[in-house]
């Protein structure tokens, strides 16, 4: 937090509300224009991406704050922007852990309002309490290297002439169109230089119909992984050193700590579950929510957000952590490890939304996997897909709400 701002306002360290507000708001704007309609679920409602809109947030004395974006850009900021990118990797929504503030957003309210130059969010209602003791530290080690060959394979049966293709190419190593995402990973650099040899072959040599080699051969990266730990802050010592000299060694706030203990934190999904009419009707989750996905680390994160309040209900009776776990049951790398250990869901009610942690299911995550989607970004997308049945016509909540 910039102390310029605290001196604006009057705030104090100790202001926990304030300092988790003001942590709420760089949250909401720090990734580029995912606020403003970046990678929203309604990506067809967005318009003119070619000249979207930056975010601003007009911030009061109270914690609360406007999003918006500038006049007569592209874009799209409304109670589903802002509501997405609020659960974007944020794991325990009560317990958001930061180095000068534990903030709880779980209650956060957003207020949707029309201006002259399009619709505005209020957001109002964060909360805050005493940091840790710690800071995370995290730390980059070196696991050897990869390599990652893509290329195009067109015509009848390309699914499986890809997979062959992919599966000779390993061996000699020890729908219409597809693409072939082949990726390695080897101790011994020279290893994958004998891969990367054998990808131009099968364009001769292998499948049909084998169209493109994205990039030419590929070239082998090493891979880096992280290692997080909880560090005593006490034991840190900060020095701040410009052109060569030393400037001054900053003061930590002489602030209250809480210890980070399991027990303090949030037990997933509180709420007392309770009979619901059924129905007729099924949906897909899309239909009926927004959804979110990013990744800290090696696990993924997924929020929910219902498009009407009547719909969070039939969302957490549907969407259970046994039945998000079986369907992303393909990511998941240890299949032993018991439930608990791999999942778990919290509930945001303050946004209609529900939110889902799933451990170890990212191939290593970041540049360490060899996957596609090495971050998450694509699991919202594919959770829309979930099919909630047996229910009333819960559309025709959404259509009214909007009809008004």
């Amino acid at each position: 937090m910039e102390k310029k701002v605290f001196k604006l306002f009057g705030w104090d360290w100790k202001d926990f509300n304030s300092l988790a507000a003001g942590s709420l708001a760089g949250h909401l704007v720090e990734c580029g224009a995912q606020v403003t309609g970046g990678i929203f679920t309604d990506w067809d409602k967005v318009p003119d991406w070619d000249h979207i809109g930056f975010p601003i947030v007009e911030c009061a004395s109270n914690g609360g704050f406007i999003v918006t974006k500038p006049k007569a850009t592209g874009g799209l900021v409304n109670r589903g922007t802002v509501s997405e990118q609020l659960v974007y990797e944020i794991g325990d929504p009560e317990h958001y852990m930061l180095p000068d503030v534990c903030c709880d957003f779980s209650q956060v309210q957003l207020d949707e309002f029309d201006t002259p130059d399009g619709t505005a969010v209020y957001v109002s209602g964060a909360k805050g309490h005493p940091p840790t003791g710690e800071f995370k530290v995290c730390t980059i080690y070196p696991s050897g290297f990869r390599a990652t060959a893509v290329a195009c394979v067109g015509g009848v049966n390309a699914k499986a002439k890809a997979e062959k293709t992919a599966e000779e190419i390993l061996k000699r190593q020890g729908v219409r169109d597809a693409v072939m995402w082949l990726a390695v990973q080897h101790k011994d650099k020279k290893a994958l230089e004998f891969f990367a040899k054998e990808i131009a072959p099968a364009g001769t040599g292998m499948a049909p119909g084998l169209t493109n080699i994205i990039g030419g051969r590929p070239r082998v990266n090493p891979v880096l992984k992280m290692f997080s730990f909880l560090y005593p802050r006490n034991n840190v010592q900060v020095d701040i050193h410009m052109n060569g000299e030393h400037v001054e060694q900053y003061q930590f706030p002489d602030i209250p700590m809480s210890e980070y203990m399991t027990q303090n934190v949030t037990p997933p999904s509180r709420v007392v579950e309770t009979p619901l009419p059924g129905g007729d009707y099924s949906f897909r989750l899309e239909e009926l929510a927004y959804t979110r996905s990013g990744d800290k680390g090696n696990s993924a994160n997924i929020g929910v957000i219902a498009r009407h309040p009547d719909i969070l209900p039939y969302l957490r009776q549907a969407l259970t952590t046994e039945a998000v776990e079986s369907y992303f049951s393909h990511l998941f790398e240890n299949k032993s490890v018991p439930s608990h250990h791999k999942i778990q869901r919290y509930d945001v009610p303050g946004v209609y939304g529900l939110n889902f942690v799933l451990h170890d299911v990212l191939g290593g995550g970041g540049i360490a996997s060899l996957r596609s989607d090495p971050q998450g970004k694509a699991m919202g997308q594919m959770l829309l897909d979930f099919e909630i049945k047996n229910v009333p016509n819960l559309v025709e909540k959404i259509e009214k709400k909007y009809r008004r």
